[in-house]
């Protein structure tokens, strides 16, 4: 049995460990949420450490920043008075392995609210790495990522909607593909239906009748065009997609048709000529 040399459990003094909110991609944790993990902690002990990064030039001559952990940190500091932690001291993170392992830390564990989620990804990864490498790293899909990118970029009103459950991924998805001046109308009338218990679909559909929709970005035909290839749904929807941005020609485009379908008809001459020696 060998001891893993970049995580070492000790105890730590509290004094010693630098609790970052910003790092936090929960963001501030109000105490009366500690209340019951005070409890647990109380009778049974800190069951799980918290994961910490031996790391210079921290604030208040502090030697570690706390990665992972920040509930069970901030009970046992300022709940249960506790002046050591039992923590696995990480030596081998940087900022980006950090944020990204408090990141999944949190997204395991379901604690996270799909606006939570969004500000994490802002926050642990820039905004121009691809949506699929993103969501490998996070062992979700591209379209999970982009949801939660479309979300910032919609109104204050829609954002904190959602973190209460009442704009849905359906929501997010419909308002991003709405004109701007139009989008802040369309989410008051879907919160309001969600709250009033009416039905959302009628509300979106009379919406669709009467506005017109803004042609898709650049970026977003090519993020469809990356999500049809890594399906392997590469044929004739990635082409169009292609010559809608002016990649390919139109003779391009019928040449690439008219292979298909010769390959179409070769394939029904043989399947005819196949029947007929059958009978």
């Amino acid at each position: 049995m060998e001891q893993a040399k970049t995580h070492i459990i000790y105890y730590l003094d509290t004094s010693l460990i630098y609790a970052d909110e910003e790092f936090n991609c929960r963001g501030k944790i109000q105490p009366y949420c500690l209340i019951d993990l005070a409890s647990s902690i109380k009778d049974h002990g800190l069951q799980i450490p918290v994961i910490v990064w031996e790391k210079e030039c921290l604030p208040n001559g502090c030697r570690f920043l706390l990665v992972v952990g920040y509930r069970r940190y901030l009970t046992c500091t300022t709940i249960l008075r506790q002046t050591t932690i039992l923590a696995t001291v990480r030596t081998d993170l940087t900022e980006e392995t950090a944020r990204i392992l408090n990141f999944t830390e949190n997204l395991e564990r379901k604690d996270l609210n799909i606006l939570e989620e969004a500000r994490a990804l802002a926050i642990s990864f820039p905004k121009h790495m691809a949506l699929v490498a993103v969501g490998r790293q996070l062992n979700r899909g591209p379209m999970w990522v982009k949801v939660r990118r479309m979300l910032l970029e919609l109104p204050e009103a829609a954002q904190e909607a959602a973190a209460m459950g009442l704009f849905t991924i359906d929501d997010i998805k419909l308002a991003s593909s709405t004109s701007y001046q139009h989008v802040g109308r369309l989410v008051d009338r879907i919160i309001q239906a969600r709250r009033e218990g009416k039905s959302v679909t009628r509300v979106t559909s009379k919406f669709k009748r009467k506005v017109l929709f803004t042609k898709p970005r650049t970026d977003d035909v090519k993020s469809l065009i990356c999500y049809l290839t890594e399906n392997k749904l590469s044929g004739l929807a990635t082409k169009v997609l292609l010559y809608t941005l002016g990649k390919i020609s139109s003779e391009e485009i019928y040449q690439y048709i008219n292979r298909i379908l010769e390959k179409d008809r070769i394939h029904e001459e043989k399947k005819h000529a196949s029947k007929q020696k059958r009978t």
